[in-house]
């Protein structure tokens, strides 16, 4: 893919039409402080990598629909020798109008897809259009921070992966390996769900063993079968166990009534044995002792008065053996109901010895759902730690033995490593001849979901500037090689230069015409117009002068902020939106 025109649909836009080889748009900013804001209202150059970006497919930019919603961006490319062109509407962004006809988004980035990166041949998570085409015009200021990360939040995975698909690395190693990982960590997640549930939890609360607690389960569950077989539903067994109660209370009043009649009797049984102690002749011979002749009128008194309490006690005996006798006839017809209720209660209470209620029933069968249920999760469990066991196994044995294919792919590959190394390095000691550099790939054998470990280093690579330099020499690493690709453009922002070394930007210029020259593809770079003013001083004034001219044929925009005319859109617009 090159890059042909971008062009839009106002006439205040500046189109650009892109050459073979180098591309200069150069930036002029009269007010530099506005450069500090973290916006693209400046002249445009950032601005122009967003709007290649929505040509080729990004994700809806919402302040392109909210301010510019009546433009229309179009981008000609050449994939092939045949040359296209797409149309985006800025109000209608999931509609792509493509050499002249309508298809949707997904369509257009799937057909990219395929067409750039062979991605048909392809149905790997994370392996994506979008994130292998911002490996050739990174879309934003994060994009700058590390040779490796291009997407703000970009998952590490899929960074991993892209970076190796362009590398020309096996990505199917790359994919079983994240397949394999992320089963283990499913059935993980999914053990640690189950033991979760109350009756597991409970379960490893008490220590329990579970093949004692599935045996102890089984025999308490056939217990309860038995009994439910044998257990009998009184339909009226409230109605009897009413009644019983009521008989009860009835025997225990009876009972009472006879234990006052019993009393009732003993009382008059003692009063009976009442009788008079001393006799009128017993008094006469106790006076005739002492001495003490009583006259008869006094013992004619005394023999009346023993009459009156014989006959007083021969009243009082009869009326209380009358009571006695009531009080018998009493008892015995209290006794012989109080038989007859014991005789109801008692087989009353036999009925309901022998059945049960239906609400007891149904506690029985509860308590057997109860038993039941923890026996299945019980033995639920047991398999899963089984299967849990076996499975995390068997995917330890797989992961393993792709630990040795990797190995042994590494050993057999070891032409793309040298060629990603000698690139690399190449391009470095263009820039520090003294120093090592490469681009290190490692089977990663650990945890991660990474399969290949990518490391590109140059010895003492610490400050700014070598950050820039090592951003420069991976891009054009991955260019040159042409693994797995068929973009024959790469765009850098101004940002890469910004703390490079005035000699090394002259050696990224001499670069990038030798390389464009040699492996046939366009390097677009925008610049800041005191891009000329930092190398002026190492330069000689003869190389200067013909540096100048070919930077200045090889512009092809200039824009400054002086007026509205001079800016990307021709108009003065505050595009607001994160910059990731």
């Amino acid at each position: 893919m090159y890059l042909v025109r971008l062009t839009a649909n106002k006439p205040s836009f500046h189109t650009i039409n892109f050459k073979e080889g180098v591309n200069f748009i150069v930036g002029g900013v009269q007010d530099k402080q506005k450069n500090k804001n973290k916006t693209y209202n400046g002249v445009g150059k950032s601005l122009i990598i967003k709007i290649i970006h929505f040509c080729l497919g990004s994700d809806t930019v919402k302040p392109f629909a909210n301010k510019l919603n009546d433009w229309e961006f179009s981008l000609s490319f050449i994939i092939e020798d045949k040359e296209y062109t797409v149309t985006r509407s800025c109000s209608i962004q999931n509609k792509i109008n493509f050499n002249g006809e309508e298809i949707s988004l997904k369509e257009y980035k799937e057909w990219l897809g395929n067409k750039l990166f062979n991605l048909n041949k392809y149905d790997i998570k994370y392996l994506t259009y979008r994130s292998l085409i911002s490996r050739f015009i990174r879309p934003s200021k994060y994009s700058y921070d590390n040779y490796d990360k291009y997407i703000y939040k970009e998952k590490e995975y899929s960074q991993n992966i892209c970076n190796s698909y362009l590398l020309g690395l096996d990505v199917n190693l790359t994919n079983t390996k994240r397949e394999l990982i992320e089963s283990k960590k499913k059935i993980s997640e999914t053990k640690n769900i189950f033991e979760k549930d109350t009756t597991i939890k409970t379960f490893f609360e008490k220590d329990e063993k579970i093949d004692v607690s599935i045996i102890d389960l089984e025999q308490n569950i056939l217990k309860l079968e038995n009994e439910l077989k044998k257990f009998k539903i009184a339909n009226n067994y409230y109605d009897i166990k009413k009644e019983a109660d009521n008989q009860q209370i009835e025997l225990n009043k009876y009972e009472n009534d006879i234990l006052l009649i019993e009393n009732a009797i003993k009382n008059i049984n003692n009063s009976l044995d009442i009788n008079m102690d001393v006799s009128t002749n017993k008094i006469i011979e106790m006076y005739n002792e002492a001495k003490v002749k009583l006259n008869d009128l006094v013992i004619k008194e005394l023999k009346e008065v023993e009459e009156f309490h014989k006959k007083l006690i021969e009243n009082r005996t009869k009326r209380l053996l009358k009571q006695k006798n009531d009080l018998l006839k009493k008892e015995k017809e209290k006794e012989e109901k109080r038989r007859a209720i014991a005789k109801d209660y008692d087989k009353n209470m036999k009925l309901l010895g022998a059945c049960g209620a239906l609400d007891e029933y149904n506690s029985l069968n509860n308590r057997l759902a109860q038993y039941n249920a923890k026996l299945e999760k019980l033995n639920s469990y047991k398999e899963l730690l089984e299967n849990y066991k076996n499975e995390i196994t068997n995917i330890n044995i797989a992961l393993e033995q792709q630990n040795q294919k990797t190995n042994e792919y590494l050993r057999e590959s070891k032409e793309i490593k040298e060629k990603n190394i000698l690139s690399f390095r190449n391009l470095i000691q263009r820039f520090y001849p003294n120093k090592k550099g490469g681009i290190q790939i490692e089977n990663n054998e650990g945890e991660g979901l990474n399969r290949f470990v990518i490391s590109a280093s140059i010895e003492d690579d610490t400050s700014d500037g070598v950050n820039g330099i090592k951003i420069f020499c991976y891009d054009y690493t991955v260019m040159i090689n042409g693994f797995n690709h068929k973009v024959r453009f790469l765009f850098h922002d101004s940002r890469l230069f910004s703390d490079i070394d005035p000699r090394q930007k002259i050696e990224c210029v001499k670069i990038a015409y030798e390389y464009t020259k040699i492996f046939g593809f366009q390097y677009i770079l925008s610049v800041n117009e005191d891009f000329l003013d930092t190398i002026k001083g190492v330069l000689d004034e003869k190389e200067y002068e013909r540096l100048k001219r070919l930077i200045q044929d090889s512009t092809v925009l200039q824009l400054t902020d002086k007026d509205e005319e001079g800016k990307l859109l021709g108009i003065q617009i505050d595009l607001k939106y994160e910059e990731n």
